[in-house]
């Protein structure tokens, strides 16, 4: 991010709320005076593993032949683009001052659960390891 955002004539925003859940999904949209503007779709990340040698999903757009999904392409990425959430990412690191925000435990009341074989083998290993390890009377 910090390359892509030294670039000439690039913009990087990003939501310092680690509360909120966001679209991972990367979006490209290269717009034409021509009416051929193209975007790109998917979970790719702009990297050589991502981009070559990784397994990612990325779907390409035209403004001729898939006209109604490139205008929604646009208004959606206009739209979390201009959010207020929103801040301009500075490559030399300098802030508004927004701190990422810390957060909250438990906040959708899921708890990652450990489940199959080994956890089994994790407990039963655990058990027997107190046994051993109690001092006897």
């Amino acid at each position: 991010m910090l390359a892509l955002a030294k670039l000439p004539g690039v913009t990087v925003k990003i939501s310092y709320d680690t509360r909120r859940t966001r679209l991972h999904a990367k979006a490209w949209l290269f717009h034409r005076a021509t009416g051929f503007g193209t975007g790109f779709v998917g979970s790719a990340n702009i990297s050589n593993a991502a981009l070559i040698g990784g397994l990612e999903w990325t779907v390409k757009l035209t403004q001729a032949a898939q006209a109604d999904l490139y205008v929604a392409a646009q208004a959606q990425f206009e739209s979390l683009w201009n959010d207020p959430e929103l801040e301009r990412f500075d490559p030399d690191g300098r802030t508004s001052g927004t701190e990422p925000q810390k957060q909250e435990p438990g906040k959708f009341g899921l708890r990652p659960q450990r489940r199959g074989p080994r956890t089994r083998a994790r407990r039963s290993f655990s058990t027997s390891r107190r046994r051993l390890t109690r001092p006897r009377c």
